[in-house]
């Protein structure tokens, strides 16, 4: 939810899973896991039907159009999303790590994912912008990636 609407100093989730998985949590989590501010912020939020309508047709559009575009690039794999980012599988040419570094001196921030299990160095996450974003992360992956 602190994604979706921006408000991510909040720190407000939620979660939909199998009522054992539920109660296994229950019995670990802070006993305050939710301030008064994100539980408003949260309320008001969730009943503005028209930004989320708007930001979901926005994110379905968008999301297509990169993931075909990224499909494009050579010395890349990109997984389909169903999330608002793209998990992608670099060559084993490229690193992770190179190719983060290399995007954040053309100032464009991707998540390594080298630290994720059972992904490893040749693995980054990207997230869905917009048009233009979209366009000059494409370009400047395809002169990063070797």
């Amino acid at each position: 939810l602190t994604k979706f609407f921006a408000i991510p100093g909040l720190r407000l989730g939620a979660a939909i899973s199998h009522p054992e998985l539920t109660s296994q949590f229950e019995k670990i989590r802070d006993p305050w896991n939710i301030n008064v501010f994100a539980q408003l912020a949260g309320i008001v939020a969730l009943n503005n039907r028209e930004y989320i309508k708007n930001t979901l047709g926005f994110f379905r559009e968008e999301k297509h159009f990169l993931y075909n575009k990224l499909k494009e690039v050579k010395g890349i794999t990109p997984f389909k999303p169903s999330a608002n980012f793209i998990l992608i599988k670099l060559s084993e040419s490229n690193s992770s790590s190179q190719v983060c570094r290399a995007l954040a001196r053309e100032g464009i921030l991707v998540r390594n994912c080298n630290t994720y299990p059972l992904l490893g160095e040749h693995y980054i996450r990207i997230a869905i912008k917009n048009r233009k974003d979209n366009l000059q992360l494409i370009e400047k992956l395809k002169a990063v990636i070797r």
